[in-house]
This record gives C-alpha cells, structure tokens and sequence, in this order.
C-alpha cells in the first residue's frame, strides 16, 4: 500500500504542477502584455486533433517598424490576409499573444488534468476498497 501511496503522490503532484504551471504562464503572458497592435494572418493550417478541428494560424505585426510572428493554435479559422488583434509586451514586443489563439499550453493542461484524474481514481478505489 506505501508503493500505491507514493506513485498516487507522484501522479498528483506531477498533475498539479504541469496544470497550474500552464495556467500561470498564461496569465502571466496576458499580465505583461498590456500593449494592442493589428496584426494580419499570413497562414493557417488546419488539423484534426482529439476529435475537433484545430486551425495553426501565424499572424505578422509591426512596433516601431520591427516585424515579428506569432503563432496560435484555436478552434477558430482565420483566413490568410485577416487582421487580428495581438497583444504585446511594451517592454518586449516579441513576447505576445493572439488573444483566443492560445499557444500549445494545452498539451500540459490535458497531461495534467490525466494525472489529476488518475491520482483521484486511485483515491476512491482505495477508498471503496476499504469500505467493503
């Protein structure tokens, strides 16, 4: 039952920190990025993943006649020549954002959700277990 203990305890600390390490450095980057600018698509790629469609899209800006890219990832499609709304570090222009085109934190948060939800599966069967 220890070695069952410490592999919960590793799953859902591990689950915790890939979530909440996702979140954080989503809000983070939508904390610092308080400058707006109007970029336009320049591509868009589309895949189907996890059972929806997800649509890649790199959009180019300019600040202070500097060009730079960014890339998202949403459920959204954009069409190629689209202006966008990008969110910009003042300090920083190339760290941004393309708000609801996120970049691929997603992995991390569905990692971690799994771990969380395993841990928990674990927690309850021991618990039903005990209860029998």
């Amino acid at each position: 039952m220890k070695k069952g203990m410490l592999v919960l305890a590793v799953l859902l600390f591990l689950g915790s920190f890939l979530f909440f390490d996702s979140m954080i450095e989503i809000k983070q980057r939508i904390n610092i990025c308080t400058a707006e600018t109007t970029g336009v698509v320049v591509s868009v790629r589309s895949e189907y993943k996890d059972d929806t469609m997800t649509y890649y899209t790199t959009v180019e800006y300019n600040v202070n006649n500097q060009q730079y890219y960014k890339k998202g990832e949403s459920g959204v499609s954009h069409k190629r020549g689209e202006s966008v709304k990008v969110m910009y570090n003042p300090d920083n222009p190339k760290v941004s954002y393309i708000p609801g085109c996120e970049e691929t934190d997603r992995e991390n948060m569905i990692y971690g959700i799994f771990c969380i939800s395993a841990s928990l599966k674990c927690v309850f069967d021991a618990f039903n277990k005990k209860r029998r």
